[in-house]
């Protein structure tokens, strides 16, 4: 489609910083957004409905947590989070709907899954959940009335748990109780308001989904294939899910589609590509995703336009 522009943040391991890319009047536009050291793992991204970019990172040299923004995708402005502890190895960042940032992270000093967001004057703190060894690869969603809600890996009791701010407090629970499950999850919101998790059983080596906070899980892509690590999963208007993932045994970048009665599965790239897939959907509902190619040590794009699917570094 004409109306979808891919912005993408990732890290480049060659310069060990964090860069950005957005595809412009055909070419993409690459910008560095920190170079100062080793800046840019485990990056998320949201774009404000004015266009402009927000990024949240870790920085490796320190062990921090980094909000990064920029008012033209040239020019960035870094800013430092939290430096009392090594944190934000894992973070989540999502656009409210005025515009302002709201990031789930893992504290790794303290083992806790926590919670910053922008007031508009100051950054605020919340522990979402202390039980244990918890907080590992959290998945951020906003609903409706912009409460958050965020998946997460429980690494003491290697489940899948989910948490929500009810507007008093946070209530957390733990969704799958298998052992080995959960440990990369996505996690997205409905239209009623209800959450729909995709994640990885390490046990089973396959994709698995849930709908609802009291949903019963269910395998998506089990055969014999390990399968179904790092899904990235988005509702369509209709809430239907799309879900690209990763095939470790074909090392191929796999998609999910279920239109509301049936569901497909295809392979979009292979072999050895599909590493940490970021999918989003443009305004027809079609799918785009950015991966890593394992095979060159590059990053990669694909997208359906309608017709077909269609690729390019």
């Amino acid at each position: 489609t004409t109306d979808f522009q891919p912005r993408i943040s990732y890290y480049n391991a060659d310069d060990r910083n964090l860069r950005y890319a957005a595809w412009m009047n055909g070419a993409w536009l690459i910008r560095d957004v920190n170079a100062v050291g080793s800046m840019g793992q485990q990056t998320s991204l949201d774009i404000g409905s004015d266009n402009k970019p927000h990024i949240s990172y870790y920085n490796a040299g320190e062990g921090d947590l980094v909000y990064a923004k920029s008012e033209d995708g040239t020019t960035w402005s870094n800013q430092q989070l939290v430096h009392s502890a090594d944190v934000g190895i894992n973070s989540s960042l999502v656009l409210s709907s005025t515009g302002l940032p709201r990031i789930a992270y893992f504290d790794d000093t303290h083992d806790d899954l926590k919670y910053a967001w922008w007031d508009g004057a100051a950054w605020q703190y919340q522990v979402i959940d202390s039980l244990g060894e918890v907080g590992q690869n959290p998945s951020l969603a906003l609903d409706s009335a912009g409460n958050p809600h965020v998946s997460y890996y429980d690494i003491t009791n290697r489940h899948l748990k989910y948490a929500y701010w009810n507007g008093i407090t946070w209530v957390a629970k733990t969704m799958d109780t298998n052992a080995k499950v959960g440990l990369y999850s996505s996690l997205a919101i409905d239209s009623t308001n209800s959450p729909q998790f995709a994640y990885y059983d390490e046990q089973s080596g396959n994709l698995k989904y849930i709908i609802g906070a009291s949903g019963t899980p269910i395998a998506i892509d089990d055969g014999s294939d390990v399968t179904g690590l790092y899904p990235s999963l988005k509702l369509d208007a209709a809430d239907h899910r799309h879900i690209a993932y990763y095939n470790q045994t074909k090392t191929a970048l796999m998609y999910y589609f279920w239109n509301g009665s049936t569901s497909t599965i295809s392979t979009l790239d292979l072999p050895n590509v599909g590493l940490y897939p970021s999918l989003d959907l443009d305004s027809s509902g079609n799918p785009h995703v950015a991966y890593f190619s394992d095979a060159d040590d590059d990053l990669k794009y694909a997208w359906h336009d309608g017709n077909s699917c269609r690729e390019r570094e």
